[in-house]
């Protein structure tokens, strides 16, 4: 909480720039080895109680009906990151999710995917990524189905990496009207020259990673009165604060600079909220 009625939540979009055999995926790969070592526990728990669904489901099955009780509620799978999914099924698993990570070795497959099964290639694909990126809540309402989908409070990083060549048909596919491209964080970094290194990422921090990565997905939202389930709120401290001031005024100032470039005042109005 910046202050009252300023909220921020983690959702980040966000690409790294490199030419071919920059070793963006397996830099990412790496990063990312937190998550998919979560979602791999979730998995084998979910096949665990699966299968304790399905054998409690047969003796239900197998017993008098005047005996039978409620039957035996079906499991959920948790979901804590995808590769690619349509926007329906992204919001589906952000409802029943603490947050997503959606994953693309290649962000310009992920923009030209948008709306790309709608009638005529128009729908509002683009439209609900904004929204997650705010954490606005979206409503996808279907045709299959009586019930919508709402996801009040969706929490949804998107991380990928791009090739210099393509940036132009990055921005040329999100388009500058909606704003969709000043919202993405661009990483550019320079990698030098290629030469062979016995240096590596030490074992003892990626298990600190790890072990960082586990612990913030164990934590609980703040119970409420109402049987509701919230968020918690982190305020600034005194010098958090204080820098907080500093770099605000800092990025206003610049913001509003004559000699700002035009297709970078939309970013820099948003890294307030990044």
């Amino acid at each position: 909480e910046l202050k009252g009625g300023w909220r921020e939540g983690p959702n980040l979009y966000a690409a790294m720039v490199g030419d071919p055999g920059a070793k963006k995926t397996p830099a990412m790969k790496l990063a990312l080895r937190g998550v998919h070592l979560i979602q791999s526990n979730l998995s084998a728990q979910y096949r665990a109680s699966k299968a304790d669904f399905d054998e409690e489901y047969a003796l239900w099955e197998k017993s008098p009906k005047k005996d039978r009780g409620a039957p035996p509620v079906t499991p959920k799978f948790a979901h804590l990151w995808t590769s690619d999914s349509t926007t329906e099924a992204l919001a589906a698993m952000l409802s029943e999710s603490k947050g997503l990570v959606l994953f693309r070795d290649e962000l310009v497959g992920w923009v030209k995917s948008m709306d790309a099964y709608r009638s005529g290639g128009k729908g509002a694909d683009r439209q609900h990524y904004l929204s997650m990126w705010s954490r606005s809540p979206i409503k996808i309402d279907r045709k299959s189905s009586p019930a919508p989908i709402i996801v009040d409070r969706p929490c949804l990083s998107v991380v990928g990496g791009i090739q210099p060549d393509v940036l132009p048909e990055l921005v040329e596919h999100a388009s500058r009207d909606d704003g969709f491209i000043d919202r993405l964080l661009f990483a550019y970094p320079d990698i030098g020259p290629d030469r062979w290194t016995e240096g590596g990422v030490d074992e003892a921090t990626q298990v600190a990673v790890e072990r960082l990565f586990a612990a913030m997905y164990a934590l609980q939202g703040a119970d409420m009165p109402s049987g509701d389930v919230v968020p918690r709120v982190a305020r600034f401290g005194g010098e958090a604060r204080t820098l907080w001031h500093e770099w605000y005024d800092e990025n206003a100032e610049e913001h509003r600079d004559d000699n700002m470039a035009s297709s970078l005042r939309g970013t820099w109005a948003k890294l307030p909220s990044q």
